[in-house]
């Protein structure tokens, strides 16, 4: 199965990308073949992380400063590829452009992921939620509230952070240790 995920905010540190890095570097290669398409820019260390499982990661222009010369190249990788889903992170409903744009030429499933439960631009956010595709989309959420926040009503699943929680448990040696060193 070959997956093309876009993350819509520049690939930097924040809960987006980290979300798309924690779940790339878990999945099986032999189970998904990922290409990651980041926006503008990707930190190194991400794309270490992602080329180290195995996952292509694509540069395309600004999404937002180069809307134009992204949906070029997003229409350019999507073509010369025989993707079986894409899966787009976003936080808003400004992600409906995509949508509609990749529709142009894309007719297998798409997957929604909503990560934001605010934007600086609401009456935008208003009059694009009602370009959201209903057809052979899978509505995801980072949490209830942004499903509920970007979905309006409509059916979604929350899809936890893929976050490795035996790293963070508590440890009375390390806790020593840290102490003493510091």
């Amino acid at each position: 199965m070959r997956i093309l995920v876009i993350n819509t905010v520049p690939f930097m540190k924040n809960g987006i990308s980290q979300m798309i890095v924690n779940y790339g570097t878990e999945i099986n290669s032999k189970t998904a073949n990922w290409d990651v398409l980041a926006n503008e820019t990707i930190s190194a260390d991400y794309k270490e992380a992602l080329t180290d499982a195995g996952a292509k990661v694509i540069l395309t222009p600004s999404r937002k400063k180069k809307p134009v010369q992204y949906l070029r190249a997003l229409a350019s990788v999507i073509r010369s590829n025989k993707y079986d889903g894409i899966y787009i992170h976003c936080n808003s409903s400004m992600v409906a452009l995509d949508l509609r744009f990749i529709r142009l030429f894309f007719h297998g499933t798409i997957f929604i992921h909503a990560h934001g439960v605010t934007t600086n631009y609401p009456h935008v956010e208003r009059m694009l939620r009602g370009l959201m595709p209903k057809t052979r989309i899978v509505n995801l959420a980072a949490s209830l509230e942004a499903g509920e926040w970007l979905f309006h009503g409509k059916k979604f699943t929350v899809v936890p952070n893929a976050i490795d929680y035996e790293r963070y448990i508590f440890d009375q040696t390390k806790r020593i240790e840290v102490r003493t060193k510091l």
